[in-house]
């Protein structure tokens, strides 16, 4: 809203005063009205659903009597390290840093004129360029990495966990020697590899509305993002939903 009341003022939300005025902005409307509430409304059931899985792991069996404390000791240390607020502040330090080291904020876009700089003898921010550098933009990058350290102490459980000694079973039911659970913590990023997608997808097509790129030039970035989808989410099919609990 502060981002439309600004572009609005001086009359960069639409019309032909900058080659990108605000609503014609996909990169822009995609990241705030799509990707940024999915970042935030996200954590509750991806926390859930982490929980339930990593309760899973006693109650299936998975892990032996004698390894019990030292798995409660690994998810007791994790979520005290998750709840800590040094890593949160040095993730807002680094967000804020992208101020210095990032020189322009759509890496798909040129200097082609938009609503975030009001052209004249020197271009300069406008308002609305003003609080998207200082406000909206760190606070998105803020949120991508929290849920990039946030996934990091996923892999770091998982981790600890395999180095237990676990009651694995080769011939269990679910094809996956008891484990046929752990995929449900990996259907869990879904949304947040859904909304990196989304921010994707709008870049490109500001490149290709506004820079006259074409799918055919565009390709590596296509291939590698849905690359890194298919990473991320291949697990979904690694083995069968169902198990059975001993």
């Amino acid at each position: 809203m502060p981002l439309l009341f600004f572009a609005l003022a001086q009359d960069l939300a639409f019309g032909d005063k900058v080659a990108i005025p605000f609503f014609k902005d996909y990169a822009a409307q995609l990241r705030f009205l799509v990707a940024l509430p999915i970042l935030l409304l996200a954590e509750i059931p991806i926390d859930h659903r982490w929980q339930t899985v990593a309760q899973e792991f006693l109650t299936s069996g998975v892990v032996i009597q004698d390894e019990i404390p030292h798995y409660h000791a690994i998810t007791n240390g994790l979520m005290q390290l998750r709840n800590r607020y040094l890593p949160e502040i040095l993730i807002l330090v680094l967000a804020y840093s992208g101020l210095f080291f990032v020189s322009r904020p759509e890496a798909l876009v040129g200097r082609i004129t938009n609503w975030r700089m009001l052209q004249g003898g020197a271009p300069s921010p406008s308002l609305a360029g003003l609080w998207f550098a200082f406000i909206s933009a760190p606070l998105f990058r803020f949120l991508l990495l929290r849920w990039i350290w946030r996934m990091s102490l996923w892999t770091v459980f998982l981790w600890r966990v395999s180095r237990l000694k676990l009651y694995l079973v080769a011939t269990h039911t679910d094809l996956a020697a008891g484990l046929g659970f752990l995929p449900e913590g990996q259907r869990a990023y879904s949304p947040i590899v859904f909304a990196g997608g989304t921010v994707i997808a709008g870049s490109l097509l500001n490149a290709i509305r506004y820079e006259q790129e074409t799918l055919a030039s565009l390709k590596s970035i296509m291939i590698a993002t849905a690359s890194w989808r298919f990473l991320s989410l291949s697990s979904r099919y690694s083995s069968s939903p169902r198990y059975s609990r001993r």
